[in-house]
């Protein structure tokens, strides 16, 4: 009898084991989820030609112990929140522009200057290298884990009833632009007035006449439906700007070394080059769909007309960096690298 007792003891003790053995393999085989959030709609490049692709490599290259869970279109909170939402663990990452967040970023709005980046492939590479090479601009990112900083096509004006081919155009006209500073001032100096909103409101706001234009890349033009509620369309590249992708820091120092050095293999200089080069394709397909779409006219400016344009809005590259180096911030020192990186990269 004491032995059948001791054999159920041990049989006992042996399926506990076992029991705990599965528990234990079953919790570690369930992937780690990272919810990402970003506010462009699912038919935007940015979630089906970058983030789509991005999650299914993660996934494949960590052999499914990580996967991306996306949230896109605002669908977890609006884009003037995601970052925050980042920084509090509320989302683990958020791709999302900098225009969302004015006044964080300084030294990042250089990119916004009148004029100075029009090709997005270039000017991620010129933007991720700053990055690296540069404390201060490092520091505007010192709450999270940056996966990626990168370029946008450049700024046109979309014009739903009259066109604009010079600057005697622009006068009056109210024009949709991201609120950034530098951005508005722009606006402001051209002679326009800048109105503020969501990219997604934009359509509304042509549809109703409570704009007269957009400011935004030729690639937004259609993922937007502003083509709907559009005619003429300005090549004037007026400026450019930053979408970021960065990741809670308790995440990301909660993922294995292993894990951590696949992220970080898809992630950095290569992925920057990479976004920028789907914007570039896209903004170009783009392009020559709205030339070829019956009804739209695409204008471009003269070369006489072009450098009018530059010399009213010159004096703005000044104006930013006494006010970045009145903050103690190295501005003109980020300015002057910008501008030797975009000479370096555009040969």
């Amino acid at each position: 009898m004491e032995r059948r007792h001791l054999a159920i003891g041990i049989l006992f003790v042996f399926l506990c084991g076992f029991a705990t053995v599965g528990i234990a393999y079953g919790a570690s085989a369930s992937p780690t989820e990272l919810k990402i959030v970003h506010f462009a709609a699912p038919i935007h490049l940015i979630h089906k030609d970058v983030l789509v692709p991005w999650t299914k490599m993660l996934e494949e290259r960590t052999g499914g112990k990580v996967k991306g869970v996306l949230y896109p279109g605002e669908l977890l909170g609006k884009a003037k929140d995601h970052l925050d939402m980042v920084i509090a663990g509320t989302a683990d990452a958020c791709y999302v522009f900098i225009g969302a967040n004015p006044g964080r970023f300084p030294l990042h709005n250089v990119y916004e200057l009148p004029f100075l980046v029009s090709n997005p492939h270039i000017g991620s590479r010129v933007m991720w290298e700053n990055f690296e090479k540069d404390a201060a601009l490092r520091k505007e990112f010192a709450d999270v884990k940056v996966l990626c900083i990168t370029g946008i096509p450049a700024m046109q004006i979309h014009a739903a009833k009259k066109p604009v081919r010079n600057l005697q155009d622009l006068k009056g006209m109210k024009i949709r632009t991201i609120p950034g500073p530098v951005a508005m001032k722009t606006i402001s100096t051209l002679g326009a007035v800048p109105v503020t909103m969501s990219p997604v409101d934009t359509y509304v706001a042509l549809e109703r006449g409570t704009i007269d234009a957009g400011a935004s890349p030729f690639e937004a033009v259609f993922s937007l439906k502003i083509a709907d509620v559009t005619k003429y369309h300005t090549e004037a590249n007026l400026w450019s700007g930053v979408w970021f992708f960065v990741m809670n820091k308790r995440k990301w120092e909660s993922l294995s070394p292993d894990i951590q050095k696949v992220i970080e293999g898809m992630s950095g200089a290569w992925l920057s080059d990479w976004v920028g080069t789907v914007w570039e394709k896209d903004d170009i397909a783009s392009r020559e769909k709205i030339r070829n779409t019956p009804g739209h006219e695409i204008i471009t400016l003269s070369t006489e007309e072009a450098t009018k344009w530059r010399e009213k809005t010159k004096p703005l590259w000044d104006e930013w960096v006494s006010e970045t180096e009145a903050k103690g911030l190295p501005g003109r020192k980020v300015l002057e690298s910008t501008l030797s990186l975009l000479q370096k990269y555009a040969k």
